[in-house]
């Protein structure tokens, strides 16, 4: 046996003294846990919750009011609601005398024509008088170029571009049925790929085709359908021996969806002529909210391109956020729309329920009879080459190419209180169906407060009102990150940088982010969504210091001018 040392026992005694203070050190430390007060977040966090602040309030004061939160105050007042129900559609309006004559349902379009640049002074505040507005003659008085956007220049400029193509069934535009016959709202569109010189081919060979030809595949189909409807009506569904419904064989067509026009060297011509367009149709402007934000949302503050044979359909849909948008067909074919107001995209919605979509994320074609049945006012309407559309927020439409046409269309969102409140209402909406806004509010009412000088008392209102939720919510994140034990790692937002989005939940994640790697890749999550698998896997990361969004907030500038001024 080896001899042991004196100083070995030494050794041994002090490791022994060292763990024993080890675990009094962690009994001391549970105990602490145990006696330290549970810091819950608020319920729900929404931007639609009532303030209980004056909207001139100070940062300190609210970032003063939120840190109470920590001390279980029997005075602890909350700078906003805390328990906040789900955001509703908005109510329809009540139309007299629907039910006798459902033809007033039927509405014809506004049309605008745009002959000199005397007729552009106005043109802005016109569109906001109705949900959809059809614009004749603008490109030509602006004189843009439109041969730069068919599918032979586009082509000719980066044919090796890949392209979304989706297959769907060609039918005429009042009839949606499916592979049986049977009327349904269900959209089918498988997603596929090609490049954008393939997909020209496609469309000239098909362009080349007679029209009447055309037609009258669309008519056989629509006869078809019309016959097995009337078989259903009457229970005389053929079926086949195996006792399964026999199938009809219909047209499969090819749309070319999504092609990005944002690069400002391969598109530069193209961009040229857009920027044409009347200042509030501009991509980049300082009355499109959009362009206040310093990241790129594809489609939405950059131009796409889409690519049609006859059949081609756009699903109905509202856009990102109810964001208004502007549509111009190329041509050499038209194009026909449907649109409803969004006072009525509540019952659209229900009717999508009733039918088995998703409202949000689905792919579905409107049945009109259930639209007019449900008292919904519908605009149709034919858009021909040169035609542009004006979609004013929260619009709901859906479009069918009736000919081989290309078409190009943005967003814009004007700086103005309906754009802006109808916007935070679909955030909220697709909050519920864990639905992604592509406008990533929060950052947006930041990002407002530091470039504009309101003249608006009501959307100065508005924007400081986000402002005081987000704010207060985001110290509150902090503290409980800060209660939870863990470190907040500064890491400050990179221009251009995007937005970010919970995994599980889709809601966008603003200033402080948790983040947990999977695999090789770095999630962010939700406060929330943190919470529920616990935190010691995540990593918190902080964009904004409280004084960088202090100093923002307490910078916000209210400059009314007179008009305003005599108005209020």
């Amino acid at each position: 046996m080896s001899k042991i040392s004196k100083e070995d026992l030494l050794c041994d005694e002090s490791a022994i003294i060292a763990q024993s203070d080890i675990v009094k050190k962690e009994e001391r430390d549970n105990d602490a846990e145990l006696a330290k007060p549970v810091y819950d977040l608020p319920p729900t966090f929404s931007l639609l919750a009532p303030i209980n602040v004056e909207y001139n309030v100070s940062s300190q004061e609210i970032l003063s009011m939120s840190a109470e939160r920590t001390s279980k105050s029997p005075y602890y007042l909350p700078v906003f609601d805390e328990n906040v129900p789900a955001p509703q559609a908005p109510f329809p309006p009540t139309i007299d005398n629907v039910s006798k004559d459902q033809s007033q349902l039927l509405k014809p379009v506004p049309i605008l024509e745009i002959n000199s640049q005397e007729d552009l002074q106005f043109l802005a505040l016109k569109l906001q008088s109705a949900p959809i507005t059809l614009i004749k003659n603008l490109t030509s008085t602006l004189e843009m170029d439109l041969s730069l956007f068919s599918s032979e220049k586009i082509a000719e400029t980066a044919g090796a571009t890949k392209i979304e193509i989706r297959l769907q069934n060609c039918m005429p535009i009042d009839v949606n049925i499916d592979n049986h016959g049977k009327t349904t709202w269900n959209c089918e569109s498988v997603k596929k790929s090609t490049t954008i010189a393939k997909y020209a081919q496609y469309q000239a060979e098909i362009f080349q085709n007679s029209p009447k030809d055309e037609e009258e595949t669309l008519r056989k189909v629509g006869s078809k359908c019309a016959q097995q409807m009337a078989d259903d009506h009457g229970g005389k569904r053929k079926k086949t021996s195996e006792n399964v419904e026999k199938k009809i064989k219909m047209n499969t067509i090819k749309f070319g969806t999504n092609v990005d026009l944002s690069n400002e060297i391969i598109w530069k011509e193209q961009i040229r002529e857009i920027a044409k367009m009347p200042t509030f149709c501009q991509i980049t402007h300082d009355e499109n909210m959009l362009s206040h934000l310093d990241h790129t949302i594809f489609g939405m503050n950059t131009v796409q391109f889409y690519m049609k044979v006859p059949g081609s359909r756009t699903p109905a849909h509202q856009e990102n956020n109810s964001i208004a948008s502007i549509n111009i067909n190329v041509g050499p074919g038209n194009c026909e729309w449907f649109g409803c107001a969004y006072e009525y995209w509540g019952v659209v919605e229900a009717l999508c329920k009733k039918n088995c979509v998703n409202f949000l994320s689905g792919s579905w074609w409107p049945n009109m009879e259930e639209l007019l049945e449900a008292n919904v006012p519908v605009y149709q309407f034919t858009q021909k080459a040169g035609d542009m559309v004006w979609v004013d927020s929260g619009c709901v439409h859906w479009v069918q190419a009736t000919g081989c046409c290309n078409n190009i269309s943005w967003n814009v969102a004007p700086l103005n209180h309906t754009q802006l409140s109808i916007a935070i209402q679909s955030y909220e909406w697709n909050k519920l169906s864990e639905y992604r806004s592509l406008v990533p509010i929060q950052q947006l009412a930041w990002k407002l407060a530091k470039n504009v000088h309101f003249s608006s008392q009501e959307m100065y209102d508005l924007v400081r009102g986000v402002l005081i939720r987000s704010l207060s919510f985001s110290k509150i994140v902090y503290d409980f990150a800060v209660f939870s034990n863990k470190e907040l790692i500064q890491r400050p937002r990179e221009e251009k940088e995007g937005a970010h989005y919970c995994k599980p939940c889709q809601v966008e994640v603003f200033n402080i982010l948790f983040v947990k790697k999977v695999k090789s890749e770095y999630l962010v999550h939700c406060v929330y969504c943190a919470k529920k698998g616990g935190l010691s896997n995540f990593v918190v990361l902080q964009q904004y210091l409280m004084s960088e969004l202090a100093e923002i907030f307490d910078g916000m500038v209210l400059k009314p001018t007179l008009n305003n001024s005599l108005a209020q």
